[in-house]
């Protein structure tokens, strides 16, 4: 019976120091990605003119079910959204893919970053993430 307690306070040990560390896994790594230049997305409708009403719900949906899900959202709505809301998209596509495929995450920089001349909104955005995606 002893040794079943034992085990059982062992697993319960190991379970919570499991749960700490990924704790402390997370915030390091989004520390890390502030460091770097990340900037969190904007949480509600953004003011920036150039999407169609209509397609803001679309759009929240594909952004909250991942980088795939927005890749493929930007390649079917690209032709009804203007700049400069789609450079912001691109550019939470961007924070997005980065992680997973680094060299897209350039080129799609890069794309966005010819677009936005110096009087855009968006203009410091891009300026605080250049040296990241350069």
């Amino acid at each position: 019976m002893k040794a079943v307690i034992v085990i059982v306070i062992l697993l319960a040990v190991f379970g919570v120091t499991r749960q700490i560390m990924h704790k402390y896994d997370d915030a390091k790594r989004e520390e890390r990605a502030t460091d770097r230049g990340y900037e969190p997305a904007p949480a509600g409708p953004t003011e920036l003119p150039g999407m169609p009403a209509s397609l803001e719900s679309t759009f929240e949906a594909a952004k909250a079910a991942g980088v795939e899900s927005l890749k493929g959202f930007l390649k079917q709505y690209r032709h009804a959204i203007q700049d400069p809301r789609l450079a912001e998209i691109e550019l939470d596509y961007v924070i997005q893919v980065s992680l997973k495929s680094p060299a897209e995450a350039r080129q799609v920089f890069r794309s966005v970053q010819q677009r936005v001349a110096p009087g855009s909104p968006l203009h410091e955005r891009v300026r605080r993430m250049a040296d990241t995606y350069q």
